[in-house]
C-alpha cells in the first residue's frame, strides 16, 4: 500500500529536516517524496516507480520539474551531508580516534628523541561507474565507455565519485558526471577530466586536521561496495530522466539517502548489520507507522473513501 509522508520514520524526517535549507518549502517537498520513495520502491526506480508506493497526492510532471527545472544545489546539498557526517563522527569517533591514536603511538619503536606524531588516517577512494543507457539516444551526457561488468564498451553515463573512509566509517563524495571531450563540445559543456580536476578539489577540501589525515587513493572494494549498493539497493542506474542536470540529481538524491543509511548503519553497533538491513528496517517501521495511523483515522470517523483520497487511491483499487 503507498505510504503518506506521516508514515516517516522519526530518523528519516529529523534527517530530510537538515536539508531544508537546500529548499524552498515545495520543493522540499518532493525531496523528502524522493527519500520516502526510493526506501519503499521495489520495483525500478524510475519517477513512476517512486510516486507508486507515495501516498500523497503529487504529480509526475512536478517530481519531473523537480529534477530538471527547479532551482536547488547538488553540491548545497553534498556539503550539508558531509556536515552531518562530520557532526555524527565527531561525537561517535572521538573515542576510537584517540584508541588507535593510542595504538599506533604504543607500536612506535623506542628512539631517542621526541617521538613522531601519530595521526588517524582516513581514505579518499574515488572510482567510476558505467550506468548503461542502450536505448537512450536522446539523454543528455550520454557516452561510449568501457564496462568492466559487460567487458565491453557500451552507450550509456559515466558516474564518478567515491567515499571519505575513516576507521571504517563511510560518507559518500558528492557524484559527478564523466562525459568525453567530444560529448561536452557537442552539448556545449565545459570538459572535466576524473582525475586532473575532480579528485584534487576533495583532497583540498578535505586536507588535515590535528588528529585525521585524508589519502588518497583510486580505486578500492570500498567504493565498488558503494556502487553496488546505489544500483542494487537504491536504482542509481534505473533513471529514465533525460537531461544531464536531472541525472545528476537523481545521483545525488541517492547518495544522500546513502549517507543516512550508512549513519544509521554505524550508529547500531552491529557488526554484521548491512545498509540493505536498514533499509528493510525502516520499511518495516514505515509499515507500523501506516497501520497506526489507518486505526486513529478509522477512530476518528473517517470513511474508506475519505482515506483513499488522502492516500491518493482510486477507491476499488486499494493494493496491498
Amino acid at each position: 500500500m503507498p505510504k503518506p509522508l506521516v508514515c516517516l520514520s522519526e530518523q528519516l524526517r529529523q534527517f530530510a529536516e537538515y536539508f531544508r535549507p537546500c529548499f524552498s518549502r515545495r520543493q522540499w517537498r518532493y525531496f523528502v517524496i524522493v527519500l520516502l520513495g526510493l526506501v519503499e520502491c521495489e520495483e525500478r526506480k524510475t519517477l513512476t516507480g517512486l510516486l507508486r508506493v507515495i501516498g500523497e497526492s503529487v504529480s509526475l510532471s512536478g517530481l519531473s520539474r523537480f529534477l530538471n527545472q527547479w532551482r536547488w544545489s547538488t553540491t548545497a546539498l553534498a556539503r550539508l551531508w558531509w556536515s552531518y557526517f562530520c557532526e555524527r563522527m565527531c561525537k561517535r569517533m572521538a573515542e576510537p580516534v584517540q584508541a588507535e591514536q593510542a595504538r599506533l603511538k604504543a607500536a612506535q619503536p623506542h628512539r631517542v628523541g621526541r617521538p613522531k606524531e601519530t595521526v588517524v588516517t582516513g581514505f579518499l577512494i574515488f572510482d567510476d561507474s558505467v550506468h548503461t543507457k542502450p536505448k537512450g539516444r536522446a539523454m543528455g551526457g550520454l557516452g561510449r565507455h568501457y564496462s568492466a561488468t559487460e567487458k565491453k564498451v557500451v552507450s550509456g553515463h559515466g558516474l564518478f565519485s567515491g567515499l571519505y573512509v575513516l576507521l571504517e566509517q563511510r560518507c559518500p563524495l558528492e557524484p559527478r558526471m564523466y562525459c568525453q571531450k567530444r560529448v561536452c563540445e557537442a552539448e556545449g559543456v565545459p570538459f572535466q577530466s576524473k582525475y586532473a580536476h575532480l579528485v584534487p578539489t576533495w583532497v583540498r577540501k578535505l586536507g588535515r586536521t590535528s588528529q585525521v589525515r585524508a589519502v588518497l587513493g583510486l580505486h578500492g572494494a570500498g567504493v565498488e561496495t558503494y556502487f553496488e549498493y546505489g544500483k542494487d539497493l537504491l536504482g542509481s542506474d534505473q533513471y529514465q530522466v533525460m537531461t544531464r542536470q536531472a541525472i545528476l540529481r537523481f545521483w545525488t538524491l541517492t547518495a544522500c539517502l546513502f549517507c543516512f543509511l550508512e549513519a544509521q548503519r554505524a550508529a547500531a553497533h552491529e557488526a554484521t548489520l548491512t545498509c540493505g538491513d536498514v533499509r528493510r528496517r525502516l520499511q518495516q517501521e514505515h509499515q507500523r507507522n501506516l497501520l497506526q495511523w489507518l486505526a486513529e483515522a478509522l477512530q476518528e470517523g473517517r470513511s474508506v473513501d475519505q482515506i483513499c483520497s488522502q492516500l491518493a487511491i482510486e477507491p476499488g483499487k486499494v493494493q496491498g
